[in-house]
């Protein structure tokens, strides 16, 4: 026998997970999480962070417009959730800086990140399992010394388990977010 749940606990706990899901915490993402954080709402596949061993030095420029709000299309999960995308690419440099040893074997590359965009659908596929599926575009550019800069473009797009209240939807952007990233800096170090 179900046992009906009050319209007004549903109401509070949808507003106490809406309010969680508001802010993708990117200090949080280190890249153990990243993976372990992934694998727990259900996204796949997700790749390594670019090896930059025996690669040239490189510094990143972020554009200051990066931190939006990921476009929510449809009823489900409609919050706004703030999505600092140049934060994001801080934390991820920082990161593969730390985790890689940096071998300076050429000239400098300058890659710049001029514009990020994000949205989300979410769907109920059954009773308490939503799933949202998140959409990141990064545009930038990379310079080698002296030479034309080179366009880079990376749209990335996968679906998450959110939970029956929303409460990670800023998790499962994030997680899409910062795939988008490293996808990003793997195209801009590729030769």
């Amino acid at each position: 026998m179900r046992w009906p749940v009050p319209a007004a606990l549903i109401a509070i706990l949808g507003i106490v997970g809406a309010a969680a899901a508001r802010n993708v915490d990117y200090a949080a993402l280190t890249p153990e999480k990243f993976a372990s954080e992934a694998e727990r709402l259900k996204i796949a596949p997700i790749s390594p962070l670019p090896d930059i061993s025996a690669r040239p030095l490189f510094t990143i420029r972020l554009a200051a417009a990066l931190k939006h709000e990921t476009l929510a299309l449809g009823n489900y999960c409609a919050v706004a959730v703030t999505n600092d995308v140049a934060a994001m690419m801080q934390k991820l440099v920082e990161d593969l800086k730390t985790e890689q040893e940096v071998a300076a074997t050429g000239p400098e590359i300058i890659i710049a990140l001029s514009q990020a965009r994000s949205y989300r659908r979410c769907i109920e596929v059954a009773e308490m399992n939503i799933r949202c599926i998140t959409t990141v575009m990064l545009v930038g550019s990379k310079w080698p010394d002296s030479a034309a800069a080179k366009q880079i473009s990376v749209r990335v797009e996968r679906d998450s388990s959110v939970g029956g209240f929303c409460e990670n939807v800023a998790r499962g952007v994030g997680i899409v977010t910062r795939e988008a990233g490293q996808q990003f800096l793997a195209a801009a170090l590729a030769d």
